[in-house]
């Protein structure tokens, strides 16, 4: 009689395993679970109080698992088991571990799985059962250090990640400088042909002159000053020659300096010349790119302004990039009124004015368009980096926001007032001295 019922335990867990691990159809349930049955799974939704909640956690594993197409695979370990000494009651407890498989998925993960059984009118019948994932930490009862562990791993995801994000910046920044080169390019093309039409000129009359001279002395004239006047016209050509030699170097330098980015250091700097020279530049790149516009420029500038502390280098972004927004604004204007290619009896006439005014211990320089303006929901927007209103693969959506943080390097401010279809002006506000 004890054997068969020891016998009957040991088949009833053995069912009761492969329903609950979906091994065989849910038949009979009955026979083996305890109306009262209860338990708990791994996870939160898997709480049991009765014999129906059973049946429906297993229906609905079976539903997921035929959903999407699940293969499953047991490696089961005993861990524990104890029959009572009225032999009616019997606990069980075994390690699992589970590997799901189909088409998409592939996992596998260990759990521990315990049932208690109660012999009730002469059969077995499940009346406990609870799921666990095991932990496999020591001595960390509170899983403080597991906590930390996982902190740290996340942490060191965000450095990573951070570090990805910096390199990506870094690329779009030297993409804007790239742009931004582009366009000067252009300018220094247009500023660089003027000297260096004087540098031959001069130097092939030059070349005459020393002619003129060997054919003199040859005659031994009896007129030294002539001579002596010819090599004066020599030596003005020679200075014209270095003057104009020097400016073509200087403008050289400025694109090079651009390309390679600021030291950071700043140095006294005069400003009007430096907003004068940049607007030059800007003007004629946009002059020889496509789409040029006709643009009556005025200057502004304020003698008393003087020298100012500040990064040549990265100022002058600040003003291509200025200069370059302005001519696009009113070139896109221009296109909106299809007057950009005559076909338009309005008209408007693109003007630029750029004022440098020195008040007490601060200089500003303001740049002022006549473009469409900015309408006012974008003007806290236009500063965040990727944000641009240009069309395509036009703008990066950095020139503003790199112009911002360079100005801010600075210790200065920008600020925006536009009067949306009549004028923009960016107001910049700088320390006048360290």
């Amino acid at each position: 009689m004890r054997e068969k019922k020891l016998q009957a335990l040991e088949e009833a867990f053995e069912k009761i395993m492969a329903i609950s691990l979906n091994q065989i159809p849910l038949d009979n349930i009955e026979e083996l679970v305890a109306d009262d049955v209860m338990g708990y799974g791994t996870t939160l939704d898997e709480e049991i109080y009765d014999l129906e909640g059973y049946r429906e956690q297993i229906k609905t594993q079976e539903e997921q698992a035929k959903k999407l197409g699940l293969n499953f695979n047991f490696d089961r370990e005993h861990v524990y088991s104890r029959l009572s000494p009225e032999e009616d009651t019997a606990l069980f407890v075994e390690q699992i571990r589970l590997s799901v498989t189909s088409d998409e998925i592939s996992n596998e993960f260990d759990f521990r799985f315990t049932c208690l059984l109660e012999y009730i009118n002469g059969s077995w019948k499940l009346v406990h059962w609870h799921g666990s994932i095991p932990s496999d930490i020591q001595d960390d009862t509170w899983h403080v250090n597991e906590w930390m562990a996982e902190k740290k791993k996340l942490e060191q995801q965000v450095k990573e990640r951070t570090k990805e994000l910096k390199a990506l910046q870094e690329q779009l920044i030297h993409q804007e400088k790239l742009a931004s080169l582009g366009q000067l390019t252009a300018g220094i093309a247009h500023e660089i042909k003027n000297p260096l039409n004087f540098v031959n000129n001069f130097s092939e009359l030059s070349i005459e002159l020393i002619d003129e001279a060997r054919e003199e002395l040859e005659a031994f004239s009896d007129e030294p000053e002539e001579i002596l006047a010819i090599l004066d016209d020599i030596e003005a050509n020679l200075k014209k020659i270095y003057d104009h030699g020097s400016r073509a170097d200087n403008i050289v330098k400025s694109m090079l300096l651009h390309s390679k980015g600021g030291s950071g250091t700043k140095q006294p700097t005069d400003l009007n010349s430096l907003v004068e020279e940049y607007l030059t530049l800007s003007f004629h790149g946009m002059r020889a790119g496509s789409d040029p516009i006709n643009v009556d420029i005025q200057m502004d500038l304020d003698s008393s302004v003087g020298k100012v502390a500040l990064n040549p280098e990265d100022m002058s972004r600040v003003f291509i990039n200025l200069f370059n927004n302005a001519f696009d604004a009113m070139r896109e204007k221009l296109t909106a009124d299809n007057q950009l290619y005559g076909e338009s009896d309005n008209k408007y006439e693109p003007k630029l004015t750029v004022r440098t005014i020195s008040e007490g211990s601060s200089v500003t320089v303001e740049i002022e368009d006549n473009g469409p303006g900015i309408p006012e929901d974008i003007r806290d927007k236009i500063m965040q980096p990727f944000y641009t209103t240009k069309k395509g693969t036009l703008g990066t959506g950095l020139g503003l926001s790199i112009t911002n943080d360079i100005i801010k390097a600075h210790g200065g401010k920008i600020e925006i007032s536009s009067i949306p279809g009549e004028k923009t002006i960016f107001s910049i506000s700088l320390h006048s001295k360290e």
